[in-house]
Parts: structure tokens; sequence; C-alpha cells
């Protein structure tokens, strides 16, 4: 439509650019040393990293762990860097060094990846291409991975 309409592709745009925006001004103050930013990164994102660690790990403690040493990380410069692109969310960033630390401590020979994998899409609040871009799982792969897996949930 033209005129004073407005698509829902631009207003999508819009509140992602303010979001970055926001973002940008929490990891900014946070890198200065602003306590009260770094307390609100946390309690946006950490209840969400915990519950991918835990399913990824097993452990509360080192759920707890890789959710302190992530944001603690993400919050000390050099820190995060949000760049223009739609990798640019401070949740995608969060998550995504979530699910990398969890494969580095997982104990070998587990199958941790596949649980990991499961953990992202229950609780990262990404979508299934971010999700399967943050695992390294192509788009096609991921429906077959997951489905294989979402069978041993309990309902």
């Amino acid at each position: 439509m033209t005129g004073p309409y407005l698509s829902l592709d631009l207003l999508q745009r819009v509140r992602v650019t303010g979001r970055q925006r926001t973002e940008r001004r929490l990891l900014a103050a946070a890198f200065r040393g602003d306590e009260r930013a770094v307390g609100a990164i946390h309690d946006t994102h950490a209840g969400a990293l915990y519950q991918i660690a835990l399913l990824a790990l097993g452990t509360g403690a080192a759920a707890e762990d890789v959710v302190t040493d992530v944001i603690l990380e993400a919050c000390t410069p050099p820190g995060l860097h949000l760049g223009d692109t739609a990798e640019a969310s401070l949740r995608f960033k969060l998550v995504r060094r979530t699910f990398e630390r969890c494969l580095d401590r997982r104990p070998s020979g587990t199958g941790g990846s596949a649980r990991t994998i499961l953990a992202l899409v229950l609780f990262s609040g990404c979508s299934r291409p971010e999700v399967a871009l943050i695992s390294g799982c192509g788009p096609t792969r991921l429906p077959v991975l997951l489905g294989r897996h979402l069978r041993a949930v309990p309902a």
C-alpha cells in the first residue's frame, strides 16, 4: 500500500533497529562499569541462557558457570560487537556464545550437541534459521535432527 500506511516489513525493521539501539546503549554502559546495565542484561537474558546450558550440560552448577562467564565476558571490554547484520542482536550473540561454551565443556562422548541444539530451539527465543546458523547445522538438517530428538522430550 502507498500513502500513510506502513508495511509490516518496515515496522519489523524499525522495531529491530530500536531494540538494537537499546542493546548498544546497555552494552556501552556496561563497558563503562555501570552495574545497573550489567544487571539489566543479566535479567533479560540469563534465564534463557541458563535453560540452554542446563539442558546441554546436565548440571545446574556448570550451567550457572557458563551463564556467568558469557554475560561477564559480553559486558567487559572488548565484549561483544553488535554489527549491522541479521546477527546483530544481543540475544543472538549471547546464545551463540553460550552454545559454544557448552560444546567446549560437555563431557566427551556424550552426544550433547543434539541436546544443546534442542535447548536452543526450546529456550533461546531465536528463530529456526538463527538456530541453524548458531549451531552450524544446516537449515535442511535441523528439522531432521529435531524430529529425532523431540520425540524423546517428555510431554
